[in-house]
């Protein structure tokens, strides 16, 4: 796993020796992984990181999620922004309209501190049911492709690690996460960092 991101995150800075990036981070373990191979890794990669989680407030466990992302970042003296948005009721389409906020967000953190690139914790197997769920919705063969690596500013260094390596990743040493299924159950999987 480690070669695989280093090698895909070094890729971006052949163009620029330092970069600054804002990791997305939700408290799950895709994107607390993400986080924790950053911040252990950053003097190798030479980058500077900024820390936004978006807190949709839409299920119950949405202020632990927060508290959670929050205590790593304060720990490690990481940059670090809260963003809560304003609970309301949705009805059709909750994951794209919830994604389309926490993006809008993430551009508006991204351009107020002149980070590079935004990272998202996207791995292999999100990349899979993307590229079949586009393919069952008769997609163009372009959306077909999944989802890219470098996307403008948004940045996807996991895209080729397997959710099989992030859950290796975060037993050694353990990571305080949140393991949910879209939207409604969360259950905490590990409590010391």
């Amino acid at each position: 796993m480690k070669n695989k991101i280093i090698n895909k995150t070094k890729e971006l800075s052949s163009k620029n020796s330092h970069l600054h990036f804002l990791l997305a981070v939700s408290g799950g373990m895709d994107s607390m992984v993400m986080l924790d191979f950053f911040n252990r890794n950053q003097s190798q990669l030479n980058c500077r990181l900024s820390v936004c989680h978006v807190n949709h407030n839409y299920h119950a466990k949405s202020l632990k999620m927060s508290q959670i992302v929050s205590e790593y970042c304060n720990k490690n003296n990481l940059e670090y922004f809260n963003v809560v948005l304003k609970k309301r009721l949705l009805k059709n389409n909750v994951e794209s309209q919830l994604r389309k906020k926490r993006y809008n967000q993430l551009d508006k953190i991204q351009k107020k501190i002149s980070s590079d690139y935004i990272l998202t914790a996207h791995h292999f197997d999100d990349q899979v049911e993307t590229a079949l769920m586009r393919i069952l919705n008769s997609s163009s063969l372009e959306s077909i492709m999944g989802i890219k690596t470098l996307n403008n500013v948004v940045f996807r260094p996991m895209i080729d690690v397997s959710k099989e390596e992030i859950k290796l990743y975060a037993k050694e040493p353990p990571l305080i996460v949140l393991k949910y299924n879209w939207p409604s159950s969360v259950e905490l999987v590990s409590s010391t960092i």
